[in-house]
């Protein structure tokens, strides 16, 4: 039956992958095998003399490792420019720790580079550096790239646990409330990240008197002080011949007069210096003429687009916040607004609603893949890992499909047109790509692995299932013990050392202690560098190793 089965390849491969989803599935207290059920289930087939052609393996690699990459990009880089030193440090820490006990045992031990290979891949739970040890080592005629996913499959399943347990254990062991911890840390986000609010000022600086309000802002705005005028309250002779106060969105062009009433918005320190304008006076109530609306950005003629490049004077409307994510700031003309934003606007009630109706106009774009720039991304990221550059003494080095395929997915992300192209892939197709890829590279490389699974086992045995557990505590004690000394509170050292051992389920059970976004944004911040720190340092390591 089951050599029926190998001649029907599509056949095999998606029956693995069902089996293997299912048996995935199953969790014991949080704690799921995940897709490496699959790659355990490929292996049981590729005992029994079950095969598939290598480009499986290295197709489902490539699209599994570049979707990652479009999808953390933007967080990639935008924590790569904050001060992150500790989150880029613990993932260094980590996978070098946990590189050197390998190296260590490998040596004492005189295992096979394959198997070294393997054995740091499964230890620290990483299917890209697996893929990356195979691709050096058959490239280069380094070893059994066999070898490497047996290791590999020997000691994955045990790191995850210990992965899982450590998280859940390390507020015990280091005695620290994470509760108090948190509310500690929401309290300090408030006043880095304090709200927008807004004010009304009365003008009775007559500096500013008959200026525009593009020129007042031109004056008194700056990058650290920004701030938009979205009304102005003005009294006025009505028709009736009485004084009454009128209400007017503040385009460019509106003039100021004294005794005006201009309400801004803005932080409250960038706010609070605009009493140069005149007094404070008690904040009044929109106009039931003047509407305020929120609206999702989701339209081309919107999307990556800066604000100075939708003439608004003439739209008669005023964007005063802008939300993307869980940061909010006031625009300027230089603001880019992305797919997703979300967008506070003021203006009269027929202006604002054609404006909503053109920021979320329905956009079929938002529902497609630029196939031609995906696929251009791909085929980059493809010939940057092919390119080799020799160290230890010539033994070439390169990034490989993985890393190749995951730098050009992190530089895809930053962009928003390619020439005249739009590049856009919605989350839901990146999550699709990245899933059926890693179902398909884990299948390919359990049913290789399958033929010297039994054999290495029988002749390593039990010890290299020791010597696997021992480099996962290694590295798990690593990253621990740098975060306690960089006092990095518990709860973000317990989703940084997930995120170096690039372990979901160890997140997962963080998360479940946490009630505010600590844990993401930690695990955002030491991801990519842990992903791609195993891709480089796996494939050093095979250099190293066959040099010993």
């Amino acid at each position: 039956m089951l050599e029926g089965l190998s001649e029907n390849t599509l056949l095999l491969l998606f029956l693995i992958i069902l089996i293997g989803q299912y048996v995935g599935s199953f969790k014991w207290r949080g704690i799921s095998l995940g897709p490496s059920a699959v790659f355990l289930t490929a292996v049981v087939f590729g005992h029994y003399g079950v095969e598939t052609p290598r480009i499986v393996l290295e197709l489902g690699l490539a699209l599994f490792v570049y979707s990652i990459g479009i999808q953390v990009g933007s967080s990639f880089f935008r924590n790569f420019r904050k001060d992150a030193r500790h989150m880029v440090m613990v993932a260094f820490v980590m996978v070098s720790s946990g590189m050197a006990a390998t190296l260590i045992i490998a040596y004492l031990r005189h295992l096979p580079i394959g198997l070294a290979a393997g054995l740091f891949s499964g230890s620290l739970t990483n299917t890209p550096a697996l893929a990356a040890a195979v691709g050096v080592i058959e490239k280069y005629g380094l070893g059994d790239a066999s070898n490497v996913t047996a290791g590999y499959g020997i000691t994955y399943p045990l790191a995850v646990i210990a992965a899982v347990l450590f998280v859940q254990l390390l507020p015990k062991i280091v005695r620290k409330d994470i509760a108090e911890e948190e509310e500690v840390w929401a309290a300090e986000q408030k006043i880095l990240h304090p709200p927008l609010v807004f004010r009304q000022f009365r003008l009775e600086n007559l500096d500013c008197v008959g200026q525009s309000v593009k020129t007042i802002g031109k004056r008194y705005m700056t990058e650290k002080n920004s701030f938009v005028m979205s009304r102005v309250l003005r009294e006025e002779a009505g028709e009736n011949g009485e004084m009454e106060q009128k209400e007017y969105v503040a385009n460019a062009d509106f003039i100021l007069q004294k005794n005006d009433i201009i309400t801004v918005v803005g932080k409250e320190e960038q706010v609070t210096h605009l009493r140069l304008f005149g007094s404070e006076v008690p904040v009044h109530k929109l106009d039931k003429d003047i509407v305020m609306l929120d609206a999702e950005v989701t339209s081309s003629q919107i999307g990556n687009r800066k604000i100075a490049e939708l003439d608004m004077s003439k739209r008669k409307v005023i964007i005063t916040r802008v939300t993307r994510g869980d940061m909010e700031f006031s625009p300027n003309g230089n603001t880019v607004l992305e797919f997703g934003d979300i967008l506070r606007f003021v203006g009269l009630y027929k202006d604002t609603i054609a404006f909503a109706g053109l920021v979320g106009a329905k956009n079929k774009k938002l529902e497609e893949t630029s196939l031609l720039t995906f696929i251009f991304g791909l085929v980059f990221g493809l010939a940057l890992g092919a390119i080799s550059v020799p160290i230890m003494g010539g033994s070439p080095v390169s990034l490989g499909y993985a890393g190749g395929a995951l730098i050009a997915g992190l530089l895809l992300s930053t962009k928003k047109r390619l020439g005249k192209l739009e590049i856009y892939v919605p989350l839901a197709a990146l999550k699709v790509t990245q899933d059926l890829g890693l179902m398909l590279f884990m299948a390919g490389a359990g049913l290789i692995a399958g033929g010297r699974f039994i054999n290495v086992f029988h002749q390593y045995g039990f010890e290299l299932i020791i010597e696997g557990a021992l480099i996962t505590l290694v590295t798990l004690v690593s990253g621990a013990l740098y975060m306690r000394l960089a006092g990095v509170r518990t709860l973000a050292t317990m989703a940084a050392i997930a995120a170096g051992m690039t372990q979901p389920s160890a997140l997962e059970v963080t998360k479940q202690k946490a009630t505010t976004e600590l844990p993401l944004i930690a695990y955002a911040s030491v991801y990519p560098f842990a992903m791609i720190l195993k891709i480089v340092l796996v494939q050093i390591l095979v250099a190293v190793a066959s040099a010993l």
